[in-house]
């Protein structure tokens, strides 16, 4: 029988889950050889590479319906956002794009108003006075950049709520046991 977990256990459970498949990989590589002298006796690992190769196959289903089932509730679970819903998937892809919007609005807002035009590498080589102005108000955009912050933080916020709110179906006893 399968336990319910919320959302918000469920991203950091299959973080750790794909830790452990790294880990399994890694005991994999180091039982498939054995180093010795020859003529002298070995010892063998305590488990061999068929056996950490079937916890692999194992744990990497597991990994793979836990994803499965993050990603229906993310299209089929939705947060209110500027009177309309979204699914939660796609308010994920809008935070993402709002801070990666709100970064590169942060870089042009750093810019000065006008400032001597300077090569790919920043050196001016130039002895004329070649000047480069935007075409745009740095503050402004600085603003901008702060607002798009803000909503991003907003709709995060809204989204981490939901995913402590919205349960699936999964043995996370496995991994989350005690």
């Amino acid at each position: 029988m399968e336990d319910a977990i919320t959302l918000a256990e469920a991203l950091p459970l299959r973080a750790s889950i794909k830790n452990t498949i790294a880990d399994l990989q890694s005991e994999r590589n180091q039982v498939a050889t054995v180093i010795y002298e020859k003529g002298d006796d070995y010892e063998l690992p305590s488990r061999n590479f068929e056996q950490v190769t079937e916890e692999i196959e194992q744990v990497a289903q597991d990994l793979r319906m836990l994803e499965n089932k993050i990603a229906l509730a993310n299209l089929q679970n939705t947060v209110d956002w500027s009177d309309e819903k979204l699914s939660i998937h796609e308010a994920i892809m809008l935070a993402q794009y709002l801070r990666q919007e709100a970064n590169e609005l942060l870089m042009y807002s750093k810019k000065k108003k006008v400032s001597v035009h300077r090569d790919s590498y920043g050196i001016n080589l130039s002895k004329s006075s070649i000047q480069e102005k935007t075409l745009y108000d740095p503050d402004t955009v600085r603003n901008e950049s702060v607002k798009l912050t803000r909503k991003a933080n907003k709709l995060s916020s809204m989204i981490d709520a939901a995913n402590h709110s919205i349960t699936i179906n999964f043995d996370a006893d496995r991994y989350m046991g005690y």
